[in-house]
Formats: structure tokens, C-alpha cells, sequence
């Protein structure tokens, strides 16, 4: 069965190098299947990637000279990128991951499609949205049902995770497009994830469950390593879930701080591999203790207390100051939050023993 991939799922791992990738590529080779790549997919994963590889490399190059800047006797040489020839080896390496031959081409866009796709527009037709937008949205949509339709058994999977514009409220293929599909006699089998493609072909194996999950994995090092990648790349996700619960008044200031985290097993979904090995999707799930700065408006009536610093003795002394009436004042302080958090870990079994195990994804 062929599988189309959107942008977003390539953009996610570039190098399709994860252990979910490596999953999806052995179920190709176990099936007998191949990725078949719309043409605007193709061009938008490369677009993409130059400009990852362009403000990644601009980031660099300002930290560089950040970190340089308060350097006494070294500093750090410059690397010079050459983007050109790193896209150009990007292109290459895209087309024999995706398996790219005379025999599996990049499936072109038709001239018919534009016309669809204003009619489409016009008349709010899925995957376009009520505001009339979903110009590439519906252009994958229509290589989709092309490609099914060339298909023998007139049946693809797609896996995307813009679930706003192809999915229902139950994450299954928007009623609209389902129906859209069987007019067309074909069936479309939607994913919002690799993880959820994987889920659904997981098989039992019974001496794997979730006590000897946590018989042979260090769960205080899951918690650990959850724990820096939130403060790394979920600051601004734990924010906007704090928020949430702030009184009336209260803002948050942008500081967010995850002090621990205490993370269980929630699920867990088994493949095997044609070489003989396991993978196991395991779903991690918990509260995240953090620290967050807030700031809020007080009455003060009367008597303002306040703490000044005295440069002599390296002391901080409480003052009192009176007014006639009373007046607003800003302050800040500390509460802490308790956000729920999902860990996805990618674990490779063999020989009834973990070979690896890696972080797949972190929702807050």
C-alpha cells in the first residue's frame, strides 16, 4: 500500500533518520510499499529545509559572536556554510530516502488542479477553510486522491498532522473528504502521525508489558531528560498552559521554569521489524511541577512595605512608606503550576534486551 506523507511530517525530522521513520521504512519494505511525493510536497520539503538551514546557521553565527564577545584568549573560528552545495546534498539525500527511481517518480501537479482549487476557495470546500485558505492543503489533497485512483487496490495511506484541515473532531479523515473519496471509489486511510500509523499495526508480545517496560528502563532518566527538553523547547507551551489557571489581574512575565517531573507509563504499542527486532512506542504521562513568574496589580491602603538595599552592609532593609490614600501597584511573584505532559520514547528491542531508546515527542 502507498504512503503519502505531508510537509509538516517531514519537517518534524528532516533527515528521516528517527526511530519512527526507520518503523515506517521497514513496514515499505515488509509490505512491499512505496512513498509516493506530490509535487508540491517535494518542493515545499526543500523550501523548508534551505530556510532551516539558513536561520540555523544565522542563530550560529550570532551566538558565536555572543560567546566570542566575553572571551579573553580564544574564541571560537568561524565555519563558513556553503548552502548551496548542503541543499544540493539534502535533494539527494531526500530522493533515496524516500525512494525516488525511474519506476517511483515525483507524482507532478495537473493544470486541472488549479481550478479546483479556486472553486474550492470560493465555495469553502475542504480541506479549504472557512476563511477560503488551504491553497497547498488542497493541492495535496487532489495529488492524493490521484494517486489512489492510479493505485490497483485504489487504496492510500496518508499521514499529515494538520488534523485542522484533514481531520474530524475524532482525528479520523474529515467526513467531507471521506465522502469526497468514495465519490471518487477510492479509500484514503488518514494519520495524523507516524506514531498513530504505528499504533495501528502494533502487535501483542506477551513478555512485554508495562511492569517489564519499567524493569529495564531507568524511568528517573526518562524524567530527567523530559525535564530538559521542556525547559529547552516547551517554555512557551507551559506559559500559555499556565495562563489558563492565573486569577484575574495576573500576567505572566515570560519566565517559566520546570523544577520535576514524574512521569509514568500511560501505553505502549509494539511493532516488529523484519529483522527480527521490536520497536516499542511507549506513551509516557504525568504532572510537571514549574515555577512561574507572574506579575499582578495590588491595592496598596495607605502603607506601602518595601525592601531597599543598603550597599554597605550587602543587606536589604524594610521600610515603610505612608500615602493619604490608597493606589495600585505592580509586583511580582512566583506560582507554580502543574501542566499535564506526554512523553513519546521510540524503544528498540532485541534479544529480549533494549538496543536503544530515544525521545520522540514531548506535548505539553
Amino acid at each position: 500500500m502507498n504512503i503519502v506523507l505531508d510537509t509538516n511530517i517531514i519537517r518534524k525530522d528532516f533527515l528521516m533518520n528517527s526511530e519512527e521513520f526507520n518503523v515506517l521504512f521497514d513496514y515499505l519494505k515488509k509490505t512491499d510499499s512505496k512513498i509516493k511525493m506530490p509535487e508540491v510536497v517535494y518542493k515545499e520539503a526543500l523550501a523548508l529545509y534551505e530556510r532551516n538551514l539558513i536561520s540555523r546557521y544565522n542563530k550560529y553565527i550570532s551566538r558565536k559572536n555572543n560567546l566570542n564577545s566575553i572571551l579573553i584568549k580564544e574564541s571560537i573560528g568561524d565555519y563558513k556554510l556553503d548552502a548551496d552545495k548542503k541543499i544540493s546534498e539534502y535533494n539527494a539525500h531526500l530522493d533515496k530516502r524516500i525512494g525516488l527511481s525511474k519506476y517511483n517518480k515525483i507524482v507532478p501537479l495537473k493544470n486541472e488542479h488549479f481550478k479546483d482549487v479556486v472553486e474550492r476557495a470560493i465555495n469553502r470546500i475542504k480541506p479549504c477553510s472557512e476563511g477560503g485558505r488551504g491553497f497547498r492543503d488542497s493541492l495535496i489533497w487532489l495529488s492524493v486522491l490521484d494517486i489512489a485512483k492510479e493505485t490497483e487496490e485504489k487504496i492510500i495511506i496518508f499521514i499529515s498532522n494538520n488534523t485542522k484541515d484533514f481531520a474530524s473532531d475524532d482525528n479520523a479523515l474529515h467526513e467531507h473528504l471521506r465522502k469526497e473519496a468514495e465519490n471518487n471509489k477510492v479509500s484514503i486511510k488518514y494519520y495524523s502521525s507516524i506514531a498513530e500509523f504505528i499504533k495501528d499495526h502494533a502487535v501483542t508480545i506477551d513478555f512485554i508489558t508495562s511492569d517489564w517496560l519499567n524493569s529495564v528502563v531507568n524511568v528517573e532518566k526518562i524524567n530527567d531528560e523530559v525535564l530538559k527538553y521542556l525547559g529547552l523547547y516547551k517554555e512557551d507551551r507551559i506559559l500559555e498552559r499556565t495562563e489558563d489557571d492565573l486569577e484575574i489581574g495576573e500576567r505572566v512575565t515570560g519566565y517559566a521554569n520546570p523544577l520535576s517531573c514524574n512521569l509514568g507509563i500511560k501505553d505502549f504499542y509494539i511493532y516488529e521489524k523484519t529483522d527480527g527486532s521490536l520497536y516499542v512506542s511507549v506513551d509516557y504521562y504525568g504532572e510537571i511541577e514549574t515555577e512561574v513568574e507572574i506579575e499582578k496589580e495590588v491595592v496598596v491602603e495607605g502603607e506601602d512595605v518595601d525592601y531597599v538595599y543598603n550597599p554597605v552592609d550587602g543587606k536589604f532593609k524594610m521600610t515603610s512608606r505612608y500615602y493619604s490614600t490608597s493606589r495600585i501597584k505592580s509586583v511580582v511573584d512566583i506560582k507554580f503550576a502543574y501542566p499535564d505532559a506526554t512523553a513519546t520514547y521510540g524503544i528498540t528491542i532485541k534479544d529480549k534486551k533494549i538496543a536503544d531508546i530515544e525521545l520522540e515527542s514531548v506535548e505539553v
